[in-house]
């Protein structure tokens, strides 16, 4: 089984936080049970440069009615493969705490499928990808029980 696992941190490249250590674990237990993972995730300023990601090259992703171009580099490690997308966004000082995150978030998400990602700017609230429903968020929600079937199967 194939698994793509995108997160805005993933230790020990980044990490502020809780989602940091699961995004870090996870993927690597899920290769030890023999699962393909690949884990997307920013190309911050403070990705570690030893080893360094493996620069692969720009690629222009949809995104707010035109393209923008990313970054794209990748490396292996624990039998599970990292793919780093940047863009001058993710290359602040902090991860998170900018006015612009959720509009960030969701040009790393876009970098990662040709569909569009709903995302909804809410005032006192962190973000919400995918909060209204739609054909991706069904499409979402119906992989996440596929899997957690196969998972808990096993």
């Amino acid at each position: 089984m194939r698994v793509l696992f995108a997160s805005a941190e993933v230790a020990p490249f980044s990490k502020t936080g809780g989602l940091g250590d699961v995004a870090g674990a996870l993927p690597r237990a899920l290769a030890r049970l023999g699962l393909e993972v690949l884990v997307v995730t920013p190309w911050y300023r403070s990705v570690p440069t030893d080893p360094a990601p493996y620069w692969i090259g720009d690629v222009e992703v949809p995104f707010d009615g035109s393209f923008e171009p990313v970054g794209v580099g990748t490396l292996e490690r624990d039998g599970v493969r990292y793919a780093f997308v940047g863009h001058p966004d993710l290359s602040r000082p902090r991860l998170y705490g900018y006015p612009d995150d959720a509009r960030r978030f969701a040009r790393h998400l876009g970098s990662m499928s040709a569909q569009p990602v709903v995302y909804a700017e809410l005032h006192g609230a962190h973000h919400g990808f995918d909060l209204f429903r739609s054909a991706r968020c069904e499409a979402v929600v119906d992989a996440i029980e596929v899997f957690a079937t196969q998972a808990l199967a096993d």
